[in-house]
């Protein structure tokens, strides 16, 4: 017997067809359900605790219950989107010195913008929201201290790089240039604190040259954020080990940013409940492997964007040990747009301050994408005429690999 917690709208996995979703527990977990009338049924693990936990993680986080209009087509944003950019990523290449099979940014011929096209896009963007410089992999361009000084330079006083690390562990001089530029932090891929995390994930050990990474943002005095994407077997057993090196790494690291695993591309089936690890998996785990330093009870839903979409975290240091500021409480929901810019911006940037952010945010994928959490996404894919992106919207696959959004780059 399931109960049903609530109602909305998904897609197809096979055909990408808006079809109605409904939310339901079943033996202590939350579970998408959905049927196409051509494909047929699927159910997908979305939440590994009661519905009793679900509902109020949402409603603590301000629950949303609204309309959703023509989501996900019209995109770009359409009217029906809820939310404004609070962040916003400009994709400054789609070439990588990488080729890790579970890259949701992988595939497609290398497309390498000019600057003034570049310009072209951010016009579109409020100065005051955080930008993301991201890829493939930036790095690969030669020019990128040009491009950051340039952003700069239109306004943006938050620029953030999303990088493997590897050219700037290796090259020290590139990161100085991109910090002589303008740039406020480093977004680091950081899936482990062991060999076999890049091996399974990317092929060869990159933890050396992670770590080099970090020691070169440390020496030139720019922001680090760990990003770990958490996958059921691989790295799933490192998160309070992730967290130990981050607190070893205060006040450089800034936060500590994880992403549970989402299935993107061609698959030959449906990913099973086994390969799924969602936010109260996550927060468990955190609260397991820190004995209890890194408790489950500090964390909080977003309150701006869909509660099910992220979770957040606050903490201080004290004689060697994590302090959380914050607590899993009701908030009142957030509206004023610039007071959430502004906190997102503060949260990351570089200081002598012992706090660590601790947080991630739950991509969604064709099985699990909710349509009521996408028309409040407020992370953006900048396009190339001009026009904003849900994030979760560019990356949507169905199962043969077919994109949703084929055209933006």
């Amino acid at each position: 017997m399931s109960e049903l917690l609530r109602e909305t709208r998904s897609l197809c996995p096979e055909c990408l067809a808006v079809i109605e979703a409904r939310i339901v527990e079943k033996k202590d977990c939350v579970y998408m359900e959905k049927s196409c009338a051509v494909h047929g049924f699927f159910s997908t693990l979305i939440w590994e605790n009661t519905g009793e936990n679900y509902r109020r993680w949402l409603e603590y986080g301000g629950a949303f219950d609204e309309d959703m209009g023509n989501c996900p087509h019209s995109c770009g944003l359409c009217p029906d989107h809820k939310t404004e950019s609070i962040s916003a990523a400009l994709m400054v290449t789609t070439d990588c010195d990488l080729s890790c099979p579970i890259c949701f940014t992988r595939g497609g011929k290398a497309a390498v913008p000019g600057l003034q096209e570049l310009k072209r896009r951010l016009q579109f963007l409020e100065k005051d929201a955080a930008l993301e410089l991201c890829g493939g992999e930036p790095t690969t361009r030669d020019d990128l201290p040009q491009i950051v000084s340039t952003v700069k330079e239109m306004g943006f006083e938050y620029i953030q790089l999303n990088t493997n690390g590897i050219r700037i562990g290796r090259e020290p001089a590139f990161l100085q240039s991109l910090k002589v530029a303008g740039l406020t932090t480093v977004y680091l891929g950081f899936d482990g604190v062991r060999p076999e995390s890049y091996l399974a994930k990317s092929g060869r050990d990159l933890l050396p040259e992670k770590l080099l990474a970090i020691e070169n943002c440390r020496r030139v005095g720019v922001a680090v954020v760990l990003v770990p994407c958490v996958i059921p077997g691989k790295n799933d057993d490192q998160l309070g080990e992730m967290i130990e090196l981050a607190k070893e790494w205060m006040p450089t690291v800034k936060g500590v940013y994880f992403q549970p695993v989402s299935y993107f591309g061609a698959y030959p089936g449906t990913p099973s409940d086994s390969m799924r690890i969602t936010i109260p998996e996550i927060l468990r785990k955190l609260e397991w492997q820190t004995g209890g330093e890194v408790p489950a009870a500090a964390f909080q839903p977003g309150r701006y964007e869909h509660a099910a979409c992220t979770f957040g975290g606050w903490f201080g240091k004290q004689n060697g040990r994590l302090v959380p500021y914050t607590s899993f409480q009701k908030r009142e929901r957030a509206e004023n747009v610039s007071v959430l810019r502004q906190k997102s911006k503060s949260m990351w940037r570089a200081g002598n301050m012992d706090f660590l952010s601790i947080g991630g945010m739950a991509f969604q994928d064709v099985w699990t994408i909710d349509l009521q959490r996408l028309c409040r996404c407020t992370v953006h894919i900048l396009g190339e005429d001009g026009t904003k992106y849900p994030l979760c919207a560019k990356y949507i696959t169905s199962r043969n690999g077919k994109r949703l959004y084929p055209n933006i780059s």
